[in-house]
């Protein structure tokens, strides 16, 4: 099982702990090489903290100092149990590597879930294509097939945009309309494609457009479905920065607030360099107003390692990316990440919520993102009258 391929982080002067996720299949409580994965999954300790993400292939890494004794535990899933509950570990004072701590996860029965996150990998600017990436997932025991559409929502957005390219499998496109048929989608596995529109040249700045992609399976009955639809509002603007990080929610309504808050927040990153990135990576340091116990990672254009960090720094790495650049292939010179995270239970009125993030192409320094007065940026408002 590969760990990490060159894993960068705060590794020295901290022991690793190492897992794998997996779909008992069996029911056998042990771990196979040939059972599937389970993807983008947290592991927490007995506190509730969370220690590590699993990647797409089930892989969760994270650190603990020497000497200390560390209760950790997977994610629930709807109709799985995981097993063992629990490991107890007391790592020894000296610095070592602890593998194997894998988590067999036994299905009760056979049932699907699927599921859809859309995000804006491009910026809307009049005159230009935009692209956006629909990425299906399958929660379910079974392989799944399943329906996917990508469709404008409202006048204003039919009015200005047209679909003129659908990537990947796409058995219908043109106008206001993508269809794919996603065929034997296996469980836990992501499968992203990729609209691409054109935009008016006509097009007001500031002009918001609305996108919704849906998906429903073919046959079975799906146990969730409060996730198989994802819409996103986006604003038309000018001049960007390719490097950037954006907020599905520009102000929060407190009125209509109870408790916390979830977000969902896209990192898009460009090569815009003169030869091809080997690795990329991405910091993100969780402003202490959102709540890092509740992040969960939903999407990635690329493999990547995601882990936990301290100083609730959120880290993806990007292990031979090789991300070409701009000037070679423009469509393939960009990336993105996208998660949710909720805010913390005690939003007060008046406060601003904001962060930024961090972007390593290979050895450069750092391309920081935007911060205060941009998209990351969320105010919370009294909105009713």
């Amino acid at each position: 099982m590969e760990i990490f391929d060159g894993f960068p982080g705060d590794f020295f002067g901290n022991s690793l702990i190492a897992g794998r996720l997996a779909i008992d299949a069996n029911c056998d409580g042990v771990v196979e090489s040939t059972e599937p994965s389970v993807s983008n999954v947290q592991v927490f300790d007995d506190a509730g903290t969370l220690l590590g993400v699993s990647n797409s292939d089930g892989v969760f890494n994270f650190f603990v100092a020497p000497g200390s004794t560390t209760v950790f535990t997977p994610a629930d899933l709807p109709n799985y149990t995981p097993g063992p509950a629990q490991y107890e570990l007391t790592a020894d004072t000296v610095i070592q590597y602890y593998a194997d701590y894998d988590f067999a996860y036994c299905p009760n029965g056979s049932f699907s879930n699927v599921a859809v996150t859309l995000v804006e990998t491009s910026a809307a600017r009049p005159g230009f294509p935009a692209t956006y990436a629909l990425c299906a997932s399958n929660y379910g025991f079974i392989p799944a097939d399943a329906l996917l559409r990508f469709y404008s929502q409202g006048n204003t957005t039919s009015a200005y945009t047209e679909i003129i390219d659908a990537e990947d499998g796409m058995i219908m496109a043109g106008g206001e309309t993508a269809e794919w048929l996603l065929a034997q989608l296996p469980p836990f596995e992501q499968r992203c494609v990729v609209a691409r529109i054109q935009i008016s040249p006509t097009t007001p700045l500031g002009t918001i457009f609305s996108w919704k992609a849906e998906i429903a399976p073919l046959s079975g009955e799906g146990i969730d479905e409060t996730d198989n639809q994802s819409i996103i509002r986006q604003t038309v603007t000018g001049s960007y920065d390719p490097n950037d990080k954006l907020v599905d929610k520009a102000d929060i309504d407190f009125d209509a607030l109870d408790g916390a808050v979830e977000l969902n927040y896209t990192i898009r990153f460009q090569n815009t360099g003169t030869d091809t990135a080997f690795t990329v990576i991405v910091r993100d340091t969780i402003s202490n107003r959102l709540d890092i116990n509740t992040f969960k990672h939903l999407a990635a254009s690329h493999f990547c390692h995601v882990s936990i960090l301290s100083g609730n720094v959120v880290q993806w790495h990007f292990p031979n990316i090789l991300l070409v650049d701009s000037t070679t292939n423009e469509p393939l010179s960009h990336g993105f990440i996208h998660f949710s995270i909720r805010s913390q239970p005690d939003v007060q009125l008046g406060e601003t919520l904001s962060n930024r993030a961090g972007i390593y192409f290979d050895f450069n320094e750092p391309i920081i993102t935007n911060d205060a007065g941009e998209r990351a940026v969320l105010k919370v408002l009294k909105m009713s009258n």
